[in-house]
């Protein structure tokens, strides 16, 4: 079975992180089969599940280990054959994942796939009762602790988007916490920590290592001065490479063929200048230009004021109309034709959006990795040794294209494209 391999610390405290009570959590023991035989392997099975988890752990003996792979192979073939009568039945089915499970992590290379069982025996689940959790959660899990993030996260996140959350039940809330964390994504994390405890009062986030490593945020005075390096980290997720800066709430995807300059913050107040590649003009001529993302906390003027002392600089700004997805941008088409005059002037477009503070910082901009290594180097991706969270109050962004008006149709496409891959908390 593949172990995780993480970033973090206290790996040996998390390998337990996924564990459930199988008959509180999972399965109702009143629907599975009352038969004598079925009913003494089920209990052998309660009594012991701790001990099980112990041998999965590799905890204890080999010949414990054998011992205890053989009592279960014996009960997953009860559960077999009550399945071939009665195959409708969700919580045998749930029962034989868990059992899956078991022997999954008691298994050798080169032994019976039990992982490849897991996944088509809970989507065959999920096919057949989708507005019940507990296969998404099984499912989940096994993603999680195999270190396949966004399979996990997935699973997680569909009874989280269509259940009433008081619906889901604390152990439930504590996996999704795990998993969100090897996601890495900490504020969801956090949040389903939060979740755990106000359904379990037994629970307390701060005794729990996926709530230690995760709550780990500083939130910054307004006029400090931070370097570059403090701001981005470079994340690898499903729609490619990006920047998550969580100090301006600003998730930016990144093309490797893109030229950039960050910039550190000065008076709460920063920018990336991105230079894509060239646009060839029918003449043959390569025209380079620039795409600019601006982003300012803490500012005093009212939105309306902001965008006017910033488009006093161009000869002419018209508003532009265009839907860049998600976001309320506020959208101008500036000019100034005394500007690269013999690529007939400056042309570009400038979009501004005003976010107001989150109930909870950090969520919006939050999506599960795909991996926290590099492939080619093994080495893990970068992240700042401090991490900040988002700046109180509003930030305004600004994003600007720079370019001539021979290329403008183009870049400007280049530009609405960048401008709607990139998330706002």
């Amino acid at each position: 079975m593949k172990r995780i391999i993480l970033l973090f610390p206290l790996l040996a405290a998390w390998q337990t992180a996924f564990a459930v009570d199988p008959f509180r959590d999972v399965v109702d023991v009143r629907n599975l089969p009352e038969g004598k035989a079925f009913r003494d392997e089920t209990l052998w099975y309660r009594d012991n599940y701790d001990f099980i988890l112990e041998a999965g752990r590799h905890e204890i003996s080999g010949a414990t280990v054998t011992g205890v792979k053989m009592r279960l192979a014996k009960l997953l073939s009860l559960v077999d054959a009550a399945a071939a009568r009665d195959g409708r039945n969700v919580d045998l089915l749930l029962f034989r994942i868990l059992l899956y499970f078991d022997l999954d992590g008691l298994s050798l290379p080169g032994e019976e796939d039990y992982g490849g069982k897991i996944v088509s025996e809970a989507l065959l689940v999920e096919s057949m009762s989708p507005g019940d959790y507990r296969a998404y959660w099984l499912l989940g899990r096994y993603y999680a602790y195999n270190a396949r993030p966004l399979e996990s996260i997935r699973q997680f996140q569909a009874p989280v988007d269509n259940l009433p959350p008081e619906s889901l039940p604390s152990a439930f809330w504590r996996n999704y916490a795990s998993a969100a964390a090897f996601a890495d994504m900490p504020k969801h994390a956090l949040e389903a920590c939060r979740r755990c405890a106000a359904l379990d009062a037994s629970y307390v986030p701060e005794e729990d290592p996926v709530f230690r490593v995760s709550n780990h945020f500083r939130t910054p005075s307004f006029g400090e001065e931070i370097l570059p390096g403090s701001l981005y980290q470079f994340q690898k997720r499903e729609s490619g490479f990006g920047l998550l800066c969580r100090l301006f709430g600003i998730y930016i995807p990144v093309d490797k063929n893109w030229g950039n300059q960050s910039f550190g913050v000065a008076d709460s107040s920063s920018m990336l200048v991105f230079t894509p590649e060239p646009i060839v003009t029918a003449g043959g001529d390569e025209i380079t230009y620039t795409i600019t993302v601006e982003y300012e906390a803490g500012r005093n003027a009212a939105f309306e004021d902001y965008l006017g002392a910033r488009l006093k600089k161009y000869a002419t700004a018209n508003e532009y109309a265009e839907d860049l997805g998600t976001y309320p941008f506020t959208v101008y088409e500036v000019l100034d034709p005394d500007l690269y005059r013999p690529a007939g002037g400056f042309h570009g477009l400038v979009a501004f959006l005003k976010r107001r503070q989150p109930a909870v910082k950090g969520l919006a901009i939050e999506r599960p990795v795909v991996s926290l290594f590099n492939d080619e180097t093994g080495e893990p991706y970068y992240r700042p040794e401090t991490a900040f969270d988002r700046y109180d109050g509003d930030i305004y962004y600004v994003i600007t294209l720079d370019c001539c008006d021979e290329i403008f149709p183009e870049a400007a496409e280049v530009q609405k494209t960048f401008i709607r891959g990139m998330l706002f908390d």
